[in-house]
């Protein structure tokens, strides 16, 4: 699932979840219905939390692909 990439990439980078919406621009309760899997990510929210995460979309759903793979 997309949302435990997040919250892995998240936690690699040891931010929590008030300070990884700060840096995306969107609400903790927004970041927290994501990595839950409670509601999907729209292209621009991916696009935001990737560049806070110094990666591509691409590879963060690659391996979200491959886990469930």
């Amino acid at each position: 699932m997309v949302g435990d990439e997040i919250r892995a990439a998240r936690a690699r980078l040891n931010l929590s979840r008030e300070k990884l919406a700060e840096l995306s621009g969107m609400s903790s309760k927004t970041i927290q219905r994501l990595e839950s899997g409670e509601r999907p990510a729209d292209v621009t929210q991916m696009n935001a939390l990737c560049e806070v995460f110094g990666e591509s979309v691409v590879d963060l759903v690659g391996r979200a692909v491959a886990r469930v793979g």
